[in-house]
C-alpha cells in the first residue's frame, strides 16, 4: 500500500514516470497493474497534448509573424474605394471593400467564427475572384438557419472554393461552384462542390487515406500535396485534426455527375459556445 501511495503522490507532483513494482498475484498486484496503466495512458495522452498544442503555437507564431499593421491596410482600401467611386470604377470599389473584410478576420485573434461569417467571407472572396475572372463561374451557399450560429475555425472553408476555382474549374468556360451546411447526429457537414474536371486519383488517396490514430498527419503528407498544389487541403485538415480530434477533417470525392465534392466535417458547436472553443 505504501509503494502504490508514493507512486499515486509521484504522478501527482508530475512524475508521469512512476510505476509501482510488485510480483504479486493477489488484488494488490491488479491493483498496481491497473495503477501503471493509468499512468502509462496518461503520459502518452500528455505527450500527444503537448504536440498538438506545439503546432498550434507554431500556427498561430506564422500568422503573427505575417500581420502587416491592420490600421494601414484598412486605410489604404478604405481610400481605394473612394477613389474608385469618385471616379466610376465599381469593380475596383467592390475589391477594396471585400478584400478588407476577408483581413479584417484574418488578421484577428478569434480563432472560432459563426458558419454565417465564414461563408459570408466565402462570398466576399467569391465577388473578388468574379471580377477576376470576369464572370467565369457561379458561386452560390445554401446555410439553414438553425445553423448559421455553429461555430468553426475561422476561414478552413475559403482554401477549399479556391482550390475548387484554381483546380475544379480551370478548363470550364462556365463553372459553378456550391457550398452548404448540414448536420446530423452532433455533426456539422460543410460540403464544396464545383462540376469541373475533378480531382486527381493521387490527391483523392492522399487526403482519403490519411492515419486517424492519433491525430497526427502522415507522413510526407503535407510536401505530396504541396508538390500537386493543393496544400490548403492539408492545412485545414491538419487545423480541423487539432482542434477536434483524428475523426474530424476532410473527405473528398468525386460524384458520379462529375466534378469534385469536399466534405467538412466537425462538431456541431453553437454561437453560445464561441467564448469557450
Amino acid at each position: 500500500i505504501q509503494s502504490l501511495n508514493e507512486a499515486m503522490h509521484e504522478v501527482q507532483s508530475g512524475n508521469l514516470e512512476a510505476r509501482v513494482h510488485s510480483t504479486r498475484n493477489d488484488e494488490f498486484g491488479q491493483l498496481s497493474e491497473s495503477f501503471n496503466t493509468m499512468a502509462s495512458e496518461l503520459k502518452t495522452y500528455m505527450e500527444m497534448q503537448v504536440s498538438q498544442q506545439k503546432k498550434l503555437n507554431e500556427v498561430q507564431i506564422a500568422m503573427m509573424q505575417a500581420q502587416l499593421n491592420p490600421h494601414f491596410l484598412y486605410n489604404t482600401l478604405d481610400t481605394m474605394k473612394w477613389v474608385a467611386k469618385a471616379n466610376h470604377i465599381p469593380e475596383i470599389a467592390t475589391l477594396a471593400a471585400k478584400l478588407a473584410k476577408i483581413l479584417r478576420t484574418s488578421i484577428s485573434n478569434a480563432q472560432f467564427i459563426t458558419l454565417k461569417e465564414e461563408l459570408e467571407l466565402v462570398d466576399c472572396y467569391a465577388e473578388i475572384q468574379k471580377i477576376r475572372f470576369q464572370g467565369k463561374f457561379c458561386f452560390d451557399y445554401e446555410l439553414p438557419e438553425e445553423l448559421a450560429g455553429c461555430v468553426v475555425p475561422k476561414l478552413v472553408v475559403q482554401p477549399i472554393v479556391e482550390n475548387a476555382m484554381i483546380h475544379g474549374l480551370k478548363d470550364c468556360e462556365e463553372g459553378h461552384i456550391l457550398v452548404r451546411a448540414c448536420s446530423k447526429e452532433g455533426r456539422l457537414f460543410i460540403e464544396v462542390m464545383d462540376d469541373g474536371c475533378g480531382i486527381s486519383d493521387e490527391v483523392l488517396n492522399h487526403l482519403n487515406n490519411r492515419g486517424a490514430g492519433a491525430g497526427v498527419p502522415e507522413e510526407g503528407g503535407e510536401e505530396a500535396l504541396l508538390r500537386l498544389g493543393h496544400i490548403g487541403f492539408y492545412n485545414v485538415d491538419t487545423i480541423i485534426r487539432l482542434h477536434y480530434g483524428a475523426e474530424y477533417g476532410l473527405s473528398v470525392c468525386r460524384p458520379e455527375g462529375g466534378g469534385t465534392k469536399v466534405t467538412i466535417m466537425i462538431p456541431v458547436r453553437q454561437g453560445e459556445e464561441l467564448c469557450d472553443a
